[in-house]
């Protein structure tokens, strides 16, 4: 079953390390509902990538591979791991123990409060407040998880590949300020961890 090893450093010229493992997945079928609610245990899981200490490892699998020995192998992965995080933690834990059949790891949350914002919504703000100090390589799919179905009928496996590198390295720099995302919208999270927009505090007051 392929496996792909990344050197954030000698593979991605990145002078970064990640002391917490990150896990990301990527699904060969849409899982969004029209009634608003994700079927993550319905996930159809091509690719799974982990960034730790300075390598990010993928297991993947194309149309024609075997799904019994991918399944193997990504529980052999991730079980090395007692404890992983993810940007969606409901997500990953969801769609690996539905589609494994068994709990290989404890998966936690990166997001430092809930509500709508993207992966992109949190990595950019990072940008834009000058915390990010490390050049990503370019995400194939533009950070549109979406696509990743289409690219895996067409066989474009790299494509699933490099987008979940992306997606693993924002992770990360998320995960290392999430305490600054935190604080700086402190004044807009309510008792359970949600973000309010200041306008729903406005007229709630």
């Amino acid at each position: 079953m392929p496996t792909r090893l990344l050197d954030l450093r000698h593979d991605l010229g990145l002078d970064i390390k990640c002391t917490d493992p990150i896990i990301d997945v990527e699904t060969s079928n849409d899982i969004s509902s029209q009634f608003g609610r994700w079927r993550y245990e319905e996930a159809d899981i091509c690719c799974v990538g982990i960034i730790a200490d300075d390598r990010i490892i993928q297991v993947y699998r194309g149309r024609n591979d075997d799904v019994a020995e991918f399944k193997e192998k990504v529980v052999s992965l991730v079980s090395q791991y007692p404890s992983l995080f993810a940007f969606n933690q409901t997500m990953e834990h969801c769609s690996l123990s539905g589609y494994l059949g068994t709990v290989c790891a404890e998966v936690m949350e990166i997001k430092p409060f809930k509500g709508a914002w993207t992966k992109d919504d949190f990595y950019e703000e990072l940008v834009e407040d000058g915390l990010v100090d490390v050049a990503l390589p370019s995400d194939p799919l533009g950070g549109n998880a979406a696509l990743v179905p289409h690219c895996w009928v067409n066989d474009k496996l790299d494509k699933i590949l490099d987008h979940n590198v992306v997606c693993l390295l924002k992770e990360l720099l998320i995960f290392r300020n999430r305490e600054y995302l935190y604080d700086k919208h402190s004044d807009n999270i309510d008792d359970d961890g949600w973000y309010r927009d200041p306008e729903e505090w406005e007229q709630s007051s």
